[in-house]
């Protein structure tokens, strides 16, 4: 955000790493620092689309592909 990026992509995968459920914690932190307007979720599976969803609303954004 500093170099003027207006939103960051991050790999909901990588948050997911060694585990069956997400990082919520580190999910949390992510968009509590950036907030959920400048924060895109890239999601390859539709379990990880359905737990963003329910975890945080329909303004989550998710970049979702198969």
């Amino acid at each position: 955000m500093e170099a003027g990026a207006d939103m960051i992509m991050i790999d909901a995968a990588d948050v997911y790493q060694k585990s069956e459920s997400p990082r919520a914690d580190i999910i949390a932190k992510i968009i509590g620092r950036l907030g959920i307007e400048r924060t895109m979720f890239e999601a390859t599976d539709p379990r990880m689309s359905e737990w963003f969803i329910s975890q945080y609303g329909p303004k989550v954004i998710i970049f979702f592909w198969f």
